[in-house]
């Protein structure tokens, strides 16, 4: 995955799948693969067999909520946002995710203040430092 080769990863996976159909480890590597691939469907779908085996899994929730940001589904991926941000006080993709949606909304005082709040968690957060910026 982290070379880019997104369809031979995505076959590591399968066969991760295969030999351990519990493994929340593929279904979020498979739901990666996917997303990268354009296969959005297949993406949500492994992504949520994966939060039925961990239905909190800060990683995999944040995964969901970019994929539904990038198709331009704001309010739900805001939503997911929150609740992982609510459960995991230190997730700067959360809390990132929060902020670039209310840049988006034109609310930059709230968005500027949820960029903060990234960098109080990881002051080096470059994402949060180029938000911060526009």
């Amino acid at each position: 995955f982290a070379a880019q080769k997104f369809p031979e990863a995505l076959e590591c996976f399968q066969t991760v799948l295969e030999l351990s159909p519990g493994s929340l480890t593929g279904w979020s590597g498979q739901g990666s693969c996917y997303a990268k691939l354009g296969r959005t469907d297949e993406a949500f779908s492994a992504y949520d067999k994966a939060l039925r085996l961990a239905p909190f899994h800060s990683q995999v929730l944040s995964r969901k909520a970019g994929l539904l940001f990038e198709l331009g589904k704001f309010e739900e991926a805001l939503e997911i946002y929150h609740h992982v941000y609510e459960r995991d006080l230190t997730s700067t993709f959360a809390v990132f995710g929060i902020a670039r949606e209310l840049e988006r909304q034109k609310r930059y005082d709230e968005g500027l203040s949820w960029c903060q709040k990234a960098l109080e968690v990881n002051p080096r957060y470059t994402h949060g430092l180029n938000l911060k910026g526009v």
